[in-house]
């Protein structure tokens, strides 16, 4: 057997005595190729965008996942967040070569750092696809919070017992 699969079909090649082994009348007719279409999904993530603007929230993750096989994918398939941040949601149904940017809310708040997560669909591989080697990608981000200082305080007594005070904030 020979078995070549290119876009949404695949080719079989059978081919009975390939090493003339047999005593026949007539051996051209000793192959067959028959084409038949693949009926699998192919998902993949192409981007993965973390949107942490400060220590205080725990921020969100856009995953864009692709469905680059030959038939649609049903609504629910699973987008996890792993690493240092976690988080889940599900893709809407997603027809062949159609993709779709999904929003994962992060389970916690982080400290002020560098930090990396991993977006990954159908992580439990539960969808039959053709390759599940495009399914997870990685994605490094900071959170930086402002770092407020108060500088030259001065004050000032006034001749009513009040008094005035002045800084400067950086």
């Amino acid at each position: 057997q020979n078995l070549c699969a290119i876009g949404c079909e695949v080719w079989l090649l059978m081919e009975v005595d390939y090493d003339g082994s047999i005593c026949e009348c007539d051996g051209t007719d000793n192959t067959h190729c028959v084409t038949l279409p693949v009926g699998i999904p192919d998902l993949s993530v192409l981007a993965v965008v973390p949107n942490v603007p400060d220590v205080c929230s725990p921020g969100t993750v856009d995953v864009t996942v692709l469905n680059a096989g030959c038939i649609a994918v049903p609504e629910g398939v699973v987008v996890r967040i792993t690493g240092d941040a976690t988080g889940e949601t599900t893709l809407p149904a997603l027809d062949p070569g159609q993709s779709t940017t999904v929003t994962v809310n992060l389970n916690e708040s982080l400290p002020c750092g560098a930090y990396s997560i991993t977006a990954t669909v159908d992580p439990n591989e539960l969808l039959c696809e053709c390759s599940s080697d495009g399914n997870a990608m990685v994605a490094p981000f900071d959170v930086v919070d402002p770092d407020l200082a108060v500088l030259n305080v001065l004050s000032d007594c006034n001749v009513d017992g009040s008094f005035d005070v002045t800084a400067e904030i950086h």
